[in-house]
């Protein structure tokens, strides 16, 4: 049993709905307008079992000039066209504009109805099909078979029917391994379920019960039900028009152009990197000039930015950068479809080549020259080319954004990993960007260091300042470096670095007084201020013993040596050996102190996890 989805092109009242309904039964007309007028306004669906082999999903779209847009919706996501061409009046404007849509959308496969046969005589149907295949001659469907049938009276319904079995049978199947993705493109309202959207299956699949992601609103609803041509189903996969009950959705909350993506995987954007082109006869189009892009269901107002020519011509392409007045949700190889702001009709179309692109200032032919590289590349070519262009590194969750399938990432990264990438602190870099980082931090450190010869380290903290990355990402990638060696906190550099005499003699002199001073020193200035050390190497010697751990900092008051430290535990460790509490007065009986040191000291073992506070006294941990 193949499936398909087919979706009707041509001019208004050449009889598409008319012709589905001689097919199947079904009348894809919905609404009470569309009744009273006898024209499509709005898309309309209908699912059928059209031969033995083939089970249909019809998409029948408005012809009427004015309503494109929303023969736009409709055509996203099908598999193949079934054109409708009145022979009573041949190739109209819209059947050219219609047509026009579905190559760019990239469809290649159509079968032809040349409707209303019972209205005309045999030449006058004879040079219509002559002139409906000469109009397909110079499109992808020059080879569609053109069927003369009547939908009023039912000729050639069977043959028509068997014309699309044997097209149909030849379409491929779509490649289901990536992120679910569905375009909205109908939203109601079930009575006792809730809100329902409906659309096709663009990439993936999706299970009742699972968490789905809608854009670009952001929320997140559980999928409470499924539909796919109107039976529950527990899963909806590539390629099918599906209905999802999502629980808690609200109608007002969704529109026609919104996605239900899974999440995390996709992301609105509202500049979008293109190849464009201009169809045969479509008027110049001129930088930053302001169009209707159609992407998926949506339709958004936009202005074109092109890189390589200030003026794009009819049958010429380009790169270009196309800039939103609203977000869209797109993927990478997206079909785009651009009207005219006004008057609206077809001008020309492309191919999303970034669909989520870094907001940063690029030169135009620095940004052509890029999308060039990434155009008709393989995803390991594209994965590379990403990681090249961003000097940070990219967050593994990230790669979906530009295109790069998370199903097969981890086996790309697998390959590629200590030749053209490698990762650090949870970020993927390409090799050569990591490696300047790298080389950066060594740069760093080195004149950090060579400021300040009492210095021991520069923390991560001051390297994620220089490098704009994360601690631990600047920890993981220090560990790369054959110069810097890692210490408690940051880096050093490899090997030992002497103090000149003079300073040697300070630090000395320093040491040895806060050594001597014990448990009740003295503020570090004023033992400064006694050995005549100046101002600025004040600092950098105080940091220097404390870094070598032969200094210890209280708090912001209190600095005194490791020795005093170690004298301190000892005394205390002996006292709970003895005593199960330590109170304020017996720390200061049991080491001649004052208030001002006792209750500092007592914090201070708090906070080393030596003494735990119980009221007024301490007991030991």
């Amino acid at each position: 049993m193949k499936y398909v989805i087919i979706g009707t092109a041509g001019h208004i009242d050449h009889g598409k709905t008319s012709l589905i309904k001689a097919m199947t039964g079904i009348d894809t007309d919905r609404l009470p307008e569309e009744k009273k007028r006898g024209i499509t306004i709005d898309i309309g669906f209908a699912h059928h079992q059209l031969t033995p082999r083939l089970r249909v999903s019809f998409i029948d779209v408005p012809g009427h000039e004015r309503l494109v847009k929303n023969m736009i919706a409709g055509a996203c996501g099908i598999d193949m066209v079934l054109l409708v061409v009145a022979a009573d009046e041949g190739v109209m404007p819209q059947t050219v504009e219609h047509v026009n849509i579905c190559r760019i959308l990239g469809l290649k496969r159509a079968v032809v109805a040349l409707n209303k046969a019972d209205k005309v005589d045999e030449e006058t149907l004879r040079l219509a099909e002559e002139e409906v295949r000469e109009f397909l001659a110079r499109t992808p469907f020059k080879d569609a078979p053109v069927v003369p049938v009547s939908a009023r009276t039912g000729e050639g319904i069977e043959r028509l029917k068997e014309e699309i079995e044997r097209v149909a049978l030849a379409v491929e199947g779509r490649r289901g391994i990536s992120p679910f993705r569905l375009p909205v493109d109908r939203v109601f309202v079930v009575k006792g379920f809730g809100t329902v959207v409906t659309g096709t299956v663009f990439s993936g699949r999706v299970r009742v019960g699972e968490t789905v992601e809608l854009l670009p609103q952001g929320a997140t609803y559980r999928v409470r039900n499924i539909q796919v041509q109107g039976e529950d189903v527990e899963e909806a996969s590539v390629g099918v028009r599906a209905a999802l009950n999502l629980q808690g959705l609200e109608k007002a909350d969704v529109d026609r152009g919104d996605a239900v993506c899974s999440p995390g995987a996709f992301a609105a954007s509202d500049v979008l990197d293109c190849r464009v082109f201009l169809l045969e006869g479509a008027p110049p189009l001129k930088d930053m000039a302001p169009v209707r892009v159609h992407i998926g269901t949506k339709e958004a107002i936009g202005r074109v930015k092109l890189l390589e020519v200030d003026t794009l011509r009819a049958q010429e392409e380009c790169y270009c950068r196309i800039h939103l007045e609203e977000p869209v949700v797109a993927a990478n190889l997206d079909p785009v479809v651009i009207r005219s702001y006004s008057p609206v009709f077809t001008i020309g179309g492309g191919v999303v080549l970034d669909a989520h692109p870094e907001k940063v200032r690029i030169k135009r032919a620095h940004l052509a020259e890029r999308l060039r590289m990434l155009d008709g590349c393989d995803e390991r070519r594209r994965l590379e080319l990403f990681l090249l262009w961003s000097p940070k590194g990219v967050e593994r969750g990230a790669l979906a954004l530009k295109g790069i399938d998370p199903w097969g990432v981890e086996g790309l990264l697998k390959e590629m990993v200590g030749e053209e990438a490698l990762e650090a602190g949870g970020r993927i870099f390409h090799r050569k960007r990591a490696l300047e980082l790298v080389e950066r931090m060594e740069k760093a450190v080195q004149e950090l260091l060579s400021r300040d010869k009492l210095r021991g380290a520069v923390s991560f903290r001051e390297l994620s300042h220089v490098l704009g990355l994360s601690e631990d990402v600047v920890a993981a990638l220090a560990l790369r470096s054959k110069r810097l060696k890692v210490v408690s906190g940051g880096v050093t550099l490899e090997g030992e670095r002497g103090l000149d005499p003079e300073t040697q003699r300070l630090v000395a002199a320093f040491e040895a007084e806060l050594k001597r001073c014990g448990l009740q020193p003295p503020s570090v200035n004023k033992i400064f201020d006694r050995l005549g050390v100046p101002p600025k190497l004040r600092g950098p010697i105080l940091r220097y013993l404390l870094e070598k751990k032969r200094a210890v900092r209280v708090n912001t008051e209190i600095v005194i040596h490791s020795s005093a430290l170690d004298r301190l535990v000892a005394g205390v460790e002996n006292h709970f050996k003895k005593e199960r509490e330590l109170a304020v007065s017996q720390m200061k009986g049991m080491f001649g102190l004052s208030r001002k040191y006792a209750i500092p000291y007592l914090e201070f073992l708090d906070r080393l996890g030596i003494t735990k506070r119980v009221g007024n006294v301490r007991v030991k941990r």
